[in-house]
């Protein structure tokens, strides 16, 4: 990121022009537009930039005092970055903490790391993908670039002062020649040896300060020969001008086209496209610098200027901003309304910080008694965003329970009617002829138990973060071993993009398949449209492959997700696996019950009496799925605990689970007590309570008892239409005046009118009922 402030009496025109180009580019591309798929490449300008204009300084300072003082060099650097940091890292800590409290797990980390310029290498260690994250990515991801500059700083002021005193300009142009050159053949090195471009995840490479220092250095070799392009004679003549604005001119347009559409899964990228980028931008600052030039006049007109002077802040403040602001996710907004805010956010922002923060502070008039105050706010500002940091002992429960509530919220909002009428449905209870080898990244993952409940003889094999690469590898090897099932399910597109290359050598490998079926994805990133088009385009023209529309599906269905717009909630998991049965034309084996199939749990306040434990019948229907959806366990803890998941008061955990019970249903597998395990684990086990059961190791059952053991059941009401067989509902024991949903079941069982009051009327047709065996209820 490019962070020199010019001195206006010296200052080069068009040079802002080309920083608001960059960091416009940027934004587009963090916007996930596919007309900017390698707007990534504004950073890489930033760089050339960079180098030029601090290449420059430097070599200015030694030979006007023959030497560099980098202590001073350093605190103009620190003055220039650290206020509008600090301001940003406090502001973007506060937000998390309010309205996205999913992002706190890794912001502390990332907080030291942002402090101490090392941020690239922080995301190196953790393996943090800068291109294929999906979900909400780190607060503070966009801060690489700082840390890549402030490391290449440290050095490069002794590096020019020493090439200087030894063999002045020339002798520092042809070294930073040479190292630039070093950089980009070390980076296409490293790109191989990781497997590019099979392997599109070469993180390391892309945040790495040796192997992406080829913008910088470019841009201080430009700085070191400068002068013989504005001391030029030849250079001020009127062919000359002509000659540099259509130079300037052709760069512009390539530094367009490599924005449009250089994406990062491009063949050449590494080290081609970067240095293609790095040379445009040095021949656009020379068509800018160029004395008498009309190309820098082009380029500095005010709207430019305006936002060249800003870039800093908007580069810094758009991140944040746009974290915060997901289309579709945190806003109920599509793309283009949503970038229309968060452009006028990111503006205002930026526009508060240049006038507030860093313009008084850059001023050659502002003294020291004025500044102490503006430095002691900005570090009170700074310290409070670093101790709310250390506060935030983010266990992965709390952040977990947090998510939770965001997604309970989100369901809260889906009209229950609209759910129900468009949603594909999975009979409960239901299992299929199987025979299919599942493999996929991590929405594959979040399926894999409703998949194996669903199709019998289902063997899923999914990994968080898996590629079509990773996929690939994966099925050769099954396919050597001999283990590929008739069937095989192959869900991907949701991390990267897929190569045209890869999907064929998958369906050459499987042709041999009885049936081969391609899910596509729904993520909201740029490479969606594209992977989708592609399985639209190839697939078709293997006779055993299908193409599973989960796209299509999935479409206006936001009860399908969870809070992150890919990984599914239960009733995604249900579609899910319906549109696999219906594709792949699975054979329906049993049908344990039959129960009105519909992904919405129906709400409907009840006042049942708890039950004592006898009560429970030993027919209760086991189902192989959970019947509650996530949504009615959120609603009973905030009924139980107050959605205390780490506590739950008098029992343990959110949801009020005693600790016997929780150990009783295999608990035991997550966590010694229900306050020490995540709110997904305390789901879990609850749904084991009530519906499925739990397969003890040695081979028993541990039946389900029902959802009367929760208080606060008479609050918020049963999860289903018909929790009970016609058999188990008349052998349940109900009292003269008792009032739920199971008498209602019951009167509905018996073609009583469903009062809902367990009355004298109802207890006759029970008795009549017991008495001679009954139709079932359809």
């Amino acid at each position: 990121m490019q962070t020199v402030a010019a001195d206006d009496s010296r200052r080069l025109p068009g040079l802002d022009g080309l920083r608001a180009l960059a960091v416009v580019a940027v934004m587009f591309f963090h916007a996930d537009f596919a007309f900017a798929r390698g707007g990534y490449l504004g950073v890489d300008l930033f760089f050339v930039l960079s180098g030029f204009l601090i290449t420059r300084l430097l070599i200015d300072e030694v030979e006007r005092s023959g030497t560099v003082a980098p202590l001073a060099f350093y605190a103009r650097r620190a003055r220039r970055l650290l206020p509008a940091l600090f301001m940003m890292v406090a502001a973007a800590t506060i937000l998390a903490c309010v309205a996205a409290p999913d992002a706190l797990g890794r912001l502390r980390d990332d907080t030291f790391a942002s402090a101490l310029f090392l941020t690239n290498w922080h995301f190196i260690a953790q393996q943090t993908t800068y291109f294929e994250f999906t979900g909400r990515q780190p607060l503070l991801q966009h801060l690489w670039s700082l840390a890549i500059e402030e490391q290449f700083y440290l050095l490069w002021p002794l590096v020019v002062l020493g090439f200087l005193r030894v063999g002045g300009r020339i002798a520092l142009g042809y070294a930073a020649i040479v190292l630039a050159i070093a950089s980009a053949l070390w980076m296409h090195t490293l790109a191989t040896q990781l497997g590019y471009p099979e392997r599109v995840d070469v993180s390391r490479v892309y945040f790495g300060t040796d192997t992406h220092a080829l913008g910088l250095l470019a841009g201080a070799a430009l700085a070191a020969f400068a002068r013989r392009i504005t001391d030029d004679a030849v250079l001020r003549t009127r062919l000359a001008h002509a000659a540099g604005f259509t130079a300037g001119s052709g760069a512009l347009l390539a530094t367009l086209g490599l924005f449009a559409t250089l994406g990062e899964n491009s063949g050449w990228l590494y080290p081609y496209g970067f240095a293609a980028a790095a040379l445009c931008g040095v021949l656009l600052i020379v068509a800018c610098i160029q004395p008498g030039g009309s190309f820098g006049a082009l380029l500095d007109l005010q709207p430019l200027r305006w936002l060249g002077e800003r870039s800093y802040g908007i580069y810094l403040w758009h991140w944040p901003i746009y974290l915060f602001t997901r289309p579709e996710i945190d806003l109920p907004l599509d793309p283009w309304p949503a970038f229309a805010l968060r452009i006028s956010l990111t503006l205002g922002v930026a526009a508060l910080s240049y006038r507030y923060v860093e313009a008084p502070i850059l001023g050659r008039a502002t003294t020291g008694r004025v500044l102490a105050p503006r430095y002691a706010i900005g570090l009170v500002v700074a310290a409070i965003a670093v101790a709310q940091a250390f506060a935030l002992r983010t266990d992965y429960a709390a952040a977990q329970a947090a998510r939770a509530a965001a997604e309970a919220a989100l369901l809260a909002k889906i009209e229950p009617p609209r759910a129900r009428e468009d949603t594909v449905l999975l009979e409960r209870g239901v299992r299929y002829a199987g025979g299919v080898t599942v493999v996929g990244d991590s929405v594959a993952l979040g399926a894999r138990a409703t998949v194996e409940a669903t199709l019998d003889d289902a063997v899923v094999y999914a990994q968080v973060g898996w590629q079509a690469a990773d996929m690939l590898q994966l099925l050769q090897g099954i396919q050597a071993a001999g283990e590929l099932r008739p069937k095989v399910l192959i869900h991907l597109g949701t991390n990267g993009y897929v190569t045209e290359q890869q999907l064929r050598k998958m369906l050459d490998l499987l042709r041999d398949r009885e049936q081969v079926l391609f899910m596509n994805s729904r993520v909201p990133r740029r490479w969606m449209t594209a992977n989708n088009a592609l399985l639209k385009e190839v697939i078709p023209r293997y006779p055993n492959a299908v193409l599973i529309d989960w796209e299509r599906a999935s479409a206006n269905k936001p009860e399908f997700f969870v809070t992150d717009g890919i990984h599914l909630s239960s009733a995604g998991k249900r579609a899910y696996v319906a549109g696999i049965v219906k594709a792949g034309r699975f054979r329906k084996l049993t049908v344990d019950v039959a129960v009105p199939a519909d992904l919405r749990d129906a709400l409907r306040p009840v006042e049942p009496e708890p039950s004592e434990p006898q009560d429970y019948s030993p027919t209760l229907v086991r189902y192989p799925e959970p019947i509650a959806a996530d949504s009615f366990w959120r609603e009973m803890a905030r009924c139980e605990s107050n959605s205390n998941w780490s506590d739950g008061g008098e029992f343990a955990g959110g949801l009020g689970i005693y600790v016997g019970s929780w150990r009783e249903w295999g608990g035991g597998e997550f966590a010694e007590t229900p306050d020490k395990a995540t709110p997904e684990q305390q789901i879990v086990i609850a749904n084991r309570i009530s519906t499925q059961g739990w397969l003890r190791p040695d081979g028993s059952m541990q039946e389900p008892v029902g959802f009367f053991g929760w208080g606060c059941l008479r609050v918020i009401g049963r999860p289903t239409l018909m929790m009970f067989t016609p058999d188990s509902l008349l052998k349940q024991k109900f009292r003269p005046g008792q009032r739920g949903q199971a008498v209602r079941d019951l009167q509905t069982l018996l073609e009583l009118p469903a009062t809902g009051v367990y009355d004298t009327a109802t207890a006759a047709a029970t008795a009549a009922a017991t008495a001679a065996p009954i139709k079932p209820a359809t």
